[in-house]
This record gives C-alpha cells, structure tokens and sequence, in this order.
C-alpha cells in the first residue's frame, strides 16, 4: 500500500515553498517573525509541526519566518586605526554593518590604512559609522583608471571603489528584479579608461522589483498578511471603529490600489 504521506523539514527554505506546501494542502499558516543572523530574511526558521508527522492530522501550523538580521541590535565596535580597508570591510560584512561610511583623504598614513573614525564602542548596527582611509601620496594616483565592471554589487562595494580611486559618480534609481542598491547599469564600460579629474561614472541601482499594489480592502487579514510576506513587504493594522464596516473587515489603505511600491516599503 502507499505510504501516507510525512511532514518534511523546511528550515532554512524560502516560506513561498512551503505556503505553496501548506495551501495545496488545506492547512492554514500562522505567521510569527523573528530576527536572524543565521536563517536568510524571508525563510523559514522553524514551524511547530514536526518533521515525520502524518500530513493528513495536520490541520493548522505556526511558522516562524526570519526577518533578517536585528539592525536595532547593539554590537561593540573596537577601534578600527590601523586597521586596512579590507580588514574593515570583512568587519562590516560579518557583523552586519549597513551604515557604514568610508571616506579617502591624503595623508601621510599608508595607502588604506584607516587614521580616523567617529566612534567606537557601543553602536547600533544601523548607526552611522564614519571612517577615513588615506589616499597616501595623492599625486601618485593616477590621472587615468581602467574601468571595472560594477554590475551586480553593492553600493557600498561600488562607492568604495570609486572613492578609493578619487573618481567621481552619480547615482540613479529604478525598479528591476534584482535586490534593492544592486548596480544594474553603469555608462563606461569595462576597460575603458577613466580620468579622473573629468569623467563622472554613472550608475544605476535597483530599487528593486516593482510591486503593484491590490485593493487590499477585498482581502482578509490572512490573505493580506500572506501577500506582505511573499513580497518582502511591511504592514501596519490601525483598529478603528466603523458601525457600517464587519469587525476584521479592511476599511482603507494609505497606498493605493494599482500604486507600484518597492520591497520593504511599509503599508
């Protein structure tokens, strides 16, 4: 005979696989959140129904879903003098850093050597962190750099590498499907030459995939909650009161229907 079928794990999975799971199933999903440094943003951390349990006396599961890592988290930051530019950027990736800010000046320290810093200390992963690397012998940079290809790095990877080679940039902003502050575009191209005291580089970042937005007032709270979710989105439930309006029903949005947002904007 077939064997009933199990329960399987989704940890670490994308939480779009399992509410697929989940729905084709007849299960309802409650959704909880909770910081990560370990489990990506949007995956499952861990559901209440073990793994190996019978689908079919499974009726209701919580999930618990990660949402990324704690940016409000308070991390001890040493002093940074001395330290290389790589040194700090293998730092900020590790600690998960995400407003840091790196700034060139001449000075007679070595070349990427740190020699200022703002702070130190207790800081909060989203404070700003404000460091100043030296440039050397600025006379010895050269006037003309070999462009590199941008595309597909952050921006603060592509903004330290302008910076550290004194090339001046712009920067410009549309939705694409790829992750948010990704460079997309750049106008000169790789091996091309660049001088420095007149070209500008110009780049495009993502914002983003374009999110069009339902009329949410002809969704349930779950069904609401489930398309947040799915789309890295953020929600807010104001509870008002409404003598013509069913508790739990939705009475407005502050986005309007059909408006494009972008991931992580709040509704």
């Amino acid at each position: 005979l077939p064997e009933d079928e199990k329960m399987i794990s989704y940890t670490n999975k994308s939480y779009n696989d399992f509410s697929d799971w989940a729905s084709s199933h007849g299960i309802e999903v409650v959704i909880e959140y909770e910081y990560s440094d370990e489990v990506e943003k949007g995956n499952v951390i861990r559901l209440d129904v073990n793994e190996g349990t019978l689908v079919k006396e499974i009726k209701k599961i919580t999930a618990t879903i990660s949402d990324g890592p704690d940016y409000d988290k308070i991390v001890i930051i040493p002093s940074m003098l001395g330290w290389n530019i790589d040194d700090v950027l293998e730092y900020v990736n590790k600690n998960f850093l995400i407003n840091v800010n790196i700034n060139f000046e001449e000075d007679i320290t070595e070349k990427d050597i740190i020699f200022k810093q703002s702070k130190n200390g207790e800081l909060r992963r989203n404070e700003e962190l404000v460091l100043t690397a030296s440039f050397g012998d600025k006379s010895e940079i050269p006037n003309n750099i070999e462009m590199e290809d941008l595309t597909d790095k952050s921006l603060f990877e592509v903004t330290l590498w302008l910076k550290r080679n004194n090339i001046k940039y712009e920067l410009g902003y549309e939705f694409s499907d790829k992750d948010k502050n990704i460079v997309i575009e750049q106008n000169i191209n790789k091996g091309e030459t660049i001088n420095t005291s007149s070209d500008v580089v110009s780049l495009t970042l993502s914002k983003g995939k374009a999110i069009k937005v339902p009329d949410l007032t002809t969704m349930t709270v779950t069904e609401i909650t489930d398309w947040i979710v799915k789309n890295n989105l953020k929600i807010e439930f104001i509870e008002v009161y409404d003598q013509n309006i069913e508790t739990g029903k939705i009475i407005s949005q502050d986005i309007k229907a059909n408006s494009e947002v972008s991931s992580e904007s709040l509704i």
